[in-house]
């Protein structure tokens, strides 16, 4: 028997105890390795302590805490050695095992210490080179399992890295022993344990390695609750049902780590920490085991008040102006992971809108989310629509969730909408038949959309300041649009009433990137897109908006309209916290808008925004300032956003 192993144990989830623990079990393995063997060849300690005697710590004087530079050498050639141990001379022994460890996790089992040469006569701290022969790379002869009963050995054999004909490496077995454990966690075995026995020297010609893995499978238990440690108002079966936890069933599969990121991306959380596994008779007269999970959580705010405001320069005949926007949001005020949402925006040009939307996401019980929402927008007297919206989600993979949603719309015209306008350049507007004549300038309309939308979040660090990853939202919909209008004719004085049924298609899509730079550095990239296409006719009510602190920055909030708009933007970041950075960005967005009735010409163009900014956290929140500009409006017209999230 040259060295063993009843040390390096590797057990199953909860896992980030035992993944620390291993590598120091193991290196402890390989420490012993070399005393057996030097206890048939010499101990290296000794040949160290015989060549150099540790000199008196009055050598190190003048050096900080009178630590050496140690230096490895390995067969008359220097080598990288990048866990250097921070010991003074008189710790040499400690060193020495030190080195030799260090290349026998290379592979070279048989490495011993030749020599050591200190040199404390020049100035600054003294120097040790320590002298290692390495020996010839050791390879595994066999590898023997035990205890296994749900895996054949040839099985788990298949799993490892470490396999006959190759060396014994210290990364490669630790990780082996995890992908053992994850294997029979897979298979409902949370608690297993995977132990390295013994390591032996085979009589063969070359020696090799045979390696003796014990495996504890422990019970398989099936889970029969799950617990929050809060005193908050958390309830364990959304908490369940979030992490995909199921009680009654084995235990199978389960991931702790997994638990915890699926709880910390529902952002309802300040912390989650690590669950705990514990173990419990089902009952009284049963044989069986169950688990319970206990899932410690700190919760945010219920609410979130979100202020932004808005300073707009003096234009034309207009003075300064002050636009703002304000929401709500309560976050799972009962526990059940619901949420609840109010916007209220007032835009220049007296157009306001007002949003609101609850959300459920475990229907029945079920992994189904529901939303609910109405949106609505008027623009002084010109019109008003509203919007009624009703959609659902299923969670399909590590952060994707695809939904589906039908939409009701309703415009209704104003005074000033019901005024009749001639088309533009004098000719039917959005391409509708010649004759010229006055159409009214807002039609009355209903329209019903169905459609489809993917969600994509995979990013890196806190929600509101991104270190990497993507954010990807995108939906598609399809309707139908009846809508009513007066017109007259070009030929005579009469009023007539129009009536038709139109298909639109609309596209909707907002992306993100996030690239780390440096540790304090980040670049964020992004695009935003919306497009309309309708037969053959356009309203001043379909058009989306773009401009302002939320689209497009340097501009006036909504100042400019499409039925195609975008945004591209590229963002440089330097981080001054965990939530806050200082930013410079440039934003390139585009509008076409097709004729409208007392409209001008259709239009079409390029429009370059560009600024910096400054988000951070305060005893109030977090607070978000930003000046923008734009090359139409010259230095001196500038707008200032300034944002407030409370409890975010």
């Amino acid at each position: 028997m040259v060295g063993m192993a009843n040390g390096l144990i590797a057990n199953a989830r909860p896992r980030r105890e035992c993944r620390a623990g291993g590598a120091a079990l193991l290196l402890a393995l390989l420490l012993a390795l070399p005393t057996a063997h030097a206890q048939e060849n010499g101990s290296p300690n000794e040949t160290a302590s015989l060549a150099a005697p540790p000199p008196d710590t009055t050598q190190a004087r003048g050096t900080r805490d009178g630590r050496a530079r140690w230096r490895l050498v390995v067969d008359g050639e220097r080598r990288a050695w990048r866990s250097v141990p921070a010991l003074p001379l008189d710790s040499l022994r400690a060193a020495a095992r030190a080195a030799v460890r260090h290349v026998q996790a290379q592979g070279h089992y048989r490495a011993r210490l030749d020599s050591a040469v200190i040199d404390s006569g020049a100035a600054g701290p003294p120097q040790a080179r320590l002298h290692v022969h390495a020996g010839p790379l050791v390879e595994v002869g066999r590898i023997r399992f035990a205890g296994n009963r749900t895996f054949s050995g040839k099985a788990l054999r298949a799993l490892m890295e470490t396999r006959p004909g190759r060396p014994l490496r210290q990364d490669v077995l630790k990780a082996d022993l995890r992908a053992l454990l994850r294997r029979y966690e897979d298979e409902g075995f949370p608690l297993a344990r995977a132990r390295l026995d013994s390591v032996r020297l085979t009589g063969s010609a070359p020696p090799r390695l045979a390696l003796t893995i014990t495996i504890d499978e422990g019970a398989a238990p099936r889970l029969s609750r799950v617990t929050v440690e809060s005193e908050g108002r958390t309830r364990p079966a959304f908490v369940a049902r979030t992490a995909g936890l199921e009680t009654g069933t084995p235990l199978a599969g389960y991931d702790p780590a997994a638990v915890r990121e699926r709880l910390r991306k529902t952002n309802l959380f300040e912390r989650v920490g690590e669950p705990e596994l514990l173990l419990a008779p089902e009952s009284a007269d049963s044989a069986g085991t169950g688990a319970v999970v206990r899932v410690p959580v700190e919760e945010k705010s219920p609410a979130t008040f979100d202020l932004a405001l808005g300073y707009l320069p003096p234009s034309g005949d207009r003075g300064g102006r002050l636009v703002g926007s304000g929401s709500l949001a309560l976050r799972s005020p009962f526990g059940a992971g619901r949420t609840a949402a109010l916007r209220l925006d007032r835009r220049p040009g007296a157009l306001s809108r007002f949003e609101v939307e609850a959300t459920n996401p475990f229907v029945g019980g079920t992994p189904l989310r529901l939303a609910l929402a109405f949106e609505g927008l008027q623009e002084d007297s010109t019109y008003g629509r509203q919007r009624y919206r009703l959609g659902a989600g299923y969670r399909v993979g590590r952060g994707l969730r695809v939904r589906a949603e039908v939409s009701r719309e309703v415009t209704r015209p104003g005074i000033a909408g019901r005024r009749l306008a001639a088309p533009a350049g004098g000719g039917s507007a959005g391409g509708g038949s010649a004759g010229g004549g006055r159409r009214q300038r807002v039609a009355w309309a209903s329209s019903w959309f169905g459609g489809a939308g993917v969600r994509l979040r995979r990013l890196r660090g806190p929600t509101a300041s991104p270190r990497g990853g993507l954010r990807l939202d995108a939906d598609v919909s399809l309707g139908r649009k009846a809508r009513r209008a007066r017109r007259v004719p070009a030929s005579g004085s009469d009023t007539l009433r129009t009536d038709r049924t139109l298909t639109q298609q609309r596209f909707e899509c907002t992306a993100r990137a996030y690239l780390a730079l440096r540790p304090r550095q980040v670049l964020a990239f992004g695009a935003d897109a919306s497009l309309l296409m309708a037969s053959d006719r356009y309203d001043r009510s379909d058009l989306f908006f773009l401009g302002g602190a939320r689209s497009l920055r340097g501009y006036d909030e909504d100042r400019f309209r499409g039925h195609v708009v975008g945004r591209a933007l590229v963002e440089y970041r330097y981080l001054l916290g965990r939530r806050s950075f200082a930013y410079a960005f440039l934003d390139v967005g585009h509008a076409r808008r097709p004729a409208l009735p007392g409209a001008s010409v259709p239009q079409s163009g390029w429009h370059p925004g560009f600024g910096v900014g400054l988000q951070f956290e305060s005893a109030l929140g977090l607070v978000k300032a930003g000046y923008a500009l734009n090359d139409e409006d010259g230095p001196d017209g500038g707008r200032v956003h300034i944002g407030l999230v409370v409890g975010g």
